[in-house]
């Protein structure tokens, strides 16, 4: 029996981040397990996981989790005590907390999607253009922006704003479980109708158009950031922007090379947003010294944190007070 058939008829509670990533690893679940399993999904970009519905974790089967763990051993033991529980994930900081616990799969040379995807269709024939998504997104994920694939693997991320319905979103607020819908359901429809991944000319014009917007947030961003050194004498870059900011840091690392140890990054588009990303290259600096030491975590090259109130964040952004 292979792992699809062992999830046949089961209740699942499905868990991932809201990020390609994790998108794509819903995206694989859907299409291998929706047809003989009963499962609900729960995307979700804050690691808080604020919206987890404990009823339905004890009411199902299992719980998956991909690309994103349970935030702390009270969350986890509060699910296992009536569900198993199954984590597919590629972060430190989460495998440092619960990696001791069974049905843990953890490697950080591939992103969450990759990994349950690996597990999931062990054994079994693949599916070409489902296996060409899983390779791009695990490309996009783990940043290898020097390989061959990066170009496209970039472009399947940039072809997923062209879906979101961003009237609703500004009008009424959306889930991050319901935004990414419209993209899920044209990804399934190529794996099930075509035999080569492709890019429709709605994605196209999406992929131009987020390209555009990375450059003009590159040039804003240059002309607002700030260059500090913190308490140890490292050199920073702090910038605030409402979107593109993972590429621009990317980028800036690219320009500043040795010069600079890392970027702190803030998103303004949301008002009442108290969370800050943390970006670095190589092995030029370990950011979760910093997201750790404020209850977060993530990656050596990228992780991120939370302050709990407003003070904290606006003393960083004035340059009145550094992470470390």
């Amino acid at each position: 029996m292979n792992n699809i058939e062992s999830l046949s008829e089961k209740k699942i509670y499905f868990i991932s981040d809201g990020d390609l990533d994790g998108i794509m690893a819903r995206i694989v679940s859907q299409f291998y397990l929706d047809h003989t399993a009963k499962v609900i999904y729960y995307n979700e970009y804050d690691r808080a996981l604020p919206d987890f519905d404990f009823n339905v974790a004890k009411a199902s089967d299992l719980v998956i989790f991909t690309d994103i763990t349970p935030p702390n051993l009270k969350f986890y033991e509060r699910i296992h005590e009536h569900t198993p529980v199954f984590i597919f994930d590629h972060h430190q900081s989460g495998f440092d907390i619960l990696g001791k616990h069974r049905h843990y799969e953890f490697d950080v040379t591939r992103c969450g999607a990759k990994i349950f995807y690996d597990w999931l269709t062990k054994g079994i024939r693949l599916n070409r253009v489902l296996d060409e998504m899983v390779y791009l997104a695990n490309t996009y994920d783990l940043w290898l922006d020097t390989h061959p694939d990066w170009k496209r693997a970039k472009s399947l991320h940039n072809s997923m704003p062209c879906y979101i319905n961003w009237k609703k979103v500004f009008a009424v607020g959306v889930s991050d479980t319901e935004k990414h819908l419209a993209f899920i359901d044209a990804q399934l429809m190529k794996a099930t109708h075509v035999d080569q991944f492709y890019f429709s000319q709605k994605e196209l014009a999406g992929i131009k158009n987020q390209e555009n917007k990375e450059l003009k947030a590159y040039k804003d961003i240059k002309k607002s950031m700030h260059i500090r050194k913190d308490n140890q004498n490292n050199s920073y870059i702090f910038f605030e922007s409402k979107s593109k900011m993972g590429i621009v840091a990317s980028r800036l690392m690219k320009e500043y090379g040795d010069k600079l140890k890392y970027i702190v990054m803030y998103s303004s588009f949301n008002e009442d947003n108290l969370k800050i990303s943390l970006r670095s290259r190589n092995d030029n600096f370990n950011t979760t010294i910093i997201s750790e030491k404020y209850g977060g975590g993530g990656h050596i090259n990228a992780s991120s944190f939370k302050f709990e109130n407003r003070e904290d964040l606006d003393k960083l952004k004035s340059g009145k007070m550094h992470l470390i």
